[in-house]
């Protein structure tokens, strides 16, 4: 059994009145137009707060944003999934990325800010098994954090069954690093980028800061576990790289993947 799917990361940029050259208000609606013109079935999205979230899930018709458990309030960035219709929502979840996973806004490491993984156990149509979708968003400054804050990450992963699991988000580091190492080498998973042997350097760069040329690294990713299925294949791997005048949708460009899953 093969099936086919279409998966973004989307790095939001959180509504900041500091941004008075690319507001939210102003980068809003070629967010969602990104989206409607690749209509990716899994949506990861990350930095959005409570306002921007609830824009998305009244615009985007045919998606539900599960958040089961969710303390919500106006001020804090959430990594939150976008799930298109076409796939059924076997069960839901998020902790936090700290020694205190259920304790909101939680954080340690020295970790600049609090951090999140949000999930969902989803059925394919025709489908049997069930896989993993997760979105997350690590530390932007500390190192010691981005590596604890993964091994909770793949701590959590090895305790269940082994079924195919899809981890995107912002990494805040590049390929080269100790999370992507940890993540691949220990955890099995597979970069997304890579297999469709794609480059790295200045075009795989994703953060940009509302410049549109990529600097930094590549610091977001789509990361495929196997576990019980059989084969992948990437069919399709691009960072989006659109503008509506001087109107940039985000900070960093949204990664776009297509691929196929072949079940045991």
């Amino acid at each position: 059994m093969e099936f086919f799917l279409r998966i973004m990361t989307f790095n939001l940029r959180f509504e900041n009145d500091q941004d008075t050259h690319q507001p939210w208000e102003k980068r809003k609606e070629l967010i969602l137009q990104i989206i409607k013109d690749r209509r990716p079935h899994i949506l990861g999205t990350q930095e959005g707060r409570l306002r921007q979230l609830l824009y998305l899930s009244l615009k985007l018709k045919g998606y539900r944003m599960p958040m089961k458990g969710r303390t919500l309030d106006p001020l804090s960035q959430y990594p939150t999934l976008f799930i298109s219709n076409d796939l059924q929502i076997v069960e839901c979840g998020e902790f936090w990325l700290s020694n205190s996973p259920q304790v909101h806004l939680s954080k340690d490491w020295d970790s600049a800010f609090p951090r999140m993984i949000s999930y969902a156990f989803l059925r394919p149509p025709g489908v049997e098994k069930t896989i993993l979708v997760a979105t997350t968003h690590l530390d932007n400054k500390a190192a010691l954090a981005r590596q604890m804050q993964s091994r909770i990450i793949l701590n959590w992963v090895k305790n269940l069954d082994p079924i195919p699991m899809i981890l995107m988000g912002d990494f805040n580091e590049g390929p080269d690093g100790d999370v992507h190492k940890l993540l691949c080498q220990e955890g099995g998973f597979l970069d997304t980028w890579i297999l469709h042997h794609k480059e790295e350097g200045k075009d795989s760069f994703s953060y940009h800061g509302f410049t549109g040329i990529g600097g930094l690294a590549r610091l977001d990713w789509l990361l495929v576990r196997l576990g019980s299925a059989k084969g992948l294949e990437v069919l399709e791997a691009e960072f989006i790289k659109v503008k509506e005048g001087s109107i940039m949708p985000s900070d960093h460009f949204p990664y776009h993947v297509s691929l196929k899953l072949r079940m045991g």
